[in-house]
């Protein structure tokens, strides 16, 4: 039952997400649940884990802006493909500043790892 009398909380779907380092753009999709009242926003930010930024992807932080009934978004961060054979990695989105209030829901970090897929394409092209 969607309660459109609140403005909601903000949650990711799943507590991680996989992208091969080749993909170019990753999308994480962004969820407001349990209300889609009024105009809310939220701020997102990444933080190294393993992933370097520059070497691994791009570090980003913005403001995501939910019109009055939506209930998705996505956030976009550009994956760089190193062309080489390496361990895979990671880097976490967290949300953060909820407004109009909405809240954040128990899921308001996300973990995404790049994997390597160097070795995988070199493989194929030896076929």
């Amino acid at each position: 039952v969607v309660k459109y009398n609140k403005p909601g909380n903000f949650a990711f779907d799943k507590p991680s997400y996989l992208f091969k380092e080749s993909v170019g753009m990753a999308t994480i999709p962004l969820q407001r649940k349990d209300g889609s009242d009024g105009r809310v926003s939220v701020c997102y930010h990444t933080t190294e884990l393993t992933a370097v930024s520059g070497q691994n992807y791009i570090s980003s932080e913005g403001i995501i802006e939910f019109s009055h009934g939506e209930t998705q978004k996505s956030i976009l961060i550009e994956i760089l493909d190193d062309k080489s054979t390496s361990l895979d990695c990671h880097f976490s989105i967290t949300l953060t500043e909820p407004t109009n209030g909405a809240t954040l829901a128990t899921r308001h970090r996300t973990i995404v790892t790049v994997v390597d897929d160097d070795e995988f394409k070199a493989l194929l092209s030896n076929v």
